[in-house]
């Protein structure tokens, strides 16, 4: 059983079926009294030698930054410099990363998951085998709002679900840095150091910035006006292109919001947004021009935008590759949706992203 003392609110369970009002509502108080007994209970106890330290450094730093494979922790933390509420875990290889976040992007977003209860092991395990999946290929990326992450912990005390030793030391960092004090406009991002297929260096660098793309759309409101922006001020023709071709990567095109989240990420995707591009060139445009014209409304605004392209790194367009039975990854596919119709569509072979 895992517990925790995080501030976080209520989340409630379902309710019991009990024939009479007032057996229910006896219930009811019975079940918040245990959770709130839970939730203000100690937390387990954290080895502080296991919870890496959190640095602050800049996009191109974080992507070079070579893990310690033989540190306690496993994993490097940092805070964004251009936006110290992105944090940035960078794990030394896919496998490790996946034991920390899968369950929780299960949780979170993964379409065929429940929204209102954590995963046992063996029921995550049937929805990656049922993604055609593997634990290390379900995402090469991850990226949350603080609050949702702070909601898994929540659900884990509540159903007195067991975290495994990655998930509790997930808590511990961020309990013990006070990530959980305030979780409003706080994101946490992930990367491998290894991504596992060619190029590794260009593949994580790319990941890395489409993760971080997010997080600042998470939790820059100033960034995330001026997206939507200017997703409206493009033409109806254009904006097809993008929702067509999303949706047709899975994601929900009825969010207008997950939308222009993906808009603003894709448009430094030279390989994942390849399709996109070729629909684009009918238009008379491409991503290439429309990532000129983003940037160009943020370097001229009279108001502050964002800083993270004061980082030049954040600027640059990587190419990268992902096996392409290896899944939709967040360069491209975040939510690991098998890659196969994609790479019929596009008579190309080797690579989606």
């Amino acid at each position: 059983m895992a517990h925790s003392s995080l501030p976080i609110a209520f989340v409630s369970p379902r309710p019991l079926r009990l024939s009479r009002t007032r057996d229910r509502w006896v219930a009811w108080l019975y079940v918040i009294a245990a959770v709130i007994a839970v939730v203000s209970a100690p937390a387990a106890a954290c080895d502080e030698a296991s919870v890496p330290n959190i640095q602050t450094e800049t996009f191109s730093k974080i992507a070079d930054f070579q893990v310690d494979e033989n540190s306690l922790a496993g994993e490097a933390v940092f805070h964004l410099k251009s936006n110290p509420s992105v944090l940035v875990i960078v794990f030394p290889d896919l496998a490790s990363q996946g034991r920390m976040l899968n369950r929780i992007a299960a949780l979170v977003e993964k379409k065929g998951a429940p929204r209102d209860r954590i995963l046992l092991a063996p029921e995550l395990g049937v929805l990656i085998e049922a993604s055609g999946l593997t634990p290390e290929t379900f995402y090469y990326g991850h990226d949350y709002l603080m609050a949702d992450i702070n909601r898994f912990f929540v659900l884990a005390v509540a159903s007195q679900t067991a975290l495994n030793p990655a998930e509790d030391r997930l808590r511990c960092l961020l309990s013990s840095s006070g990530q959980f004090a305030e979780t409003e406009g706080r994101a946490l991002v992930s990367v491998a150091a290894s991504p596992g297929h060619p190029s590794p260096d260009t593949t994580r660098r790319a990941i890395l910035r489409h993760e971080v793309s997010h997080g600042e759309f998470l939790t820059n409101p100033h960034y995330r006006d001026y997206c939507l922006r200017f997703w409206a001020q493009l033409a109806e023709p254009v904006r097809q292109v993008f929702i067509e071709e999303l949706s047709e990567l899975g994601y929900d095109r009825a969010q207008n919001y997950l939308i222009v989240n993906e808009m603003q990420a894709f448009l430094w995707e030279q390989v994942a947004g390849a399709l996109i591009d070729v629909r684009l060139s009918r238009l008379r445009t491409s991503l290439a021009k429309l990532r000129l014209a983003f940037l160009e409304g943020i370097d001229q605004s009279t108001q502050p935008i964002t800083s993270i392209f004061t980082d030049d790194g954040l600027r640059q367009v990587y190419s990268s590759g992902v096996p392409a039975r290896g899944g939709l990854n967040k360069i491209g596919v975040e939510h690991g949706f098998p890659g196969g119709p994609a790479i019929e569509r596009t008579g190309t072979s080797g690579v989606i992203n």
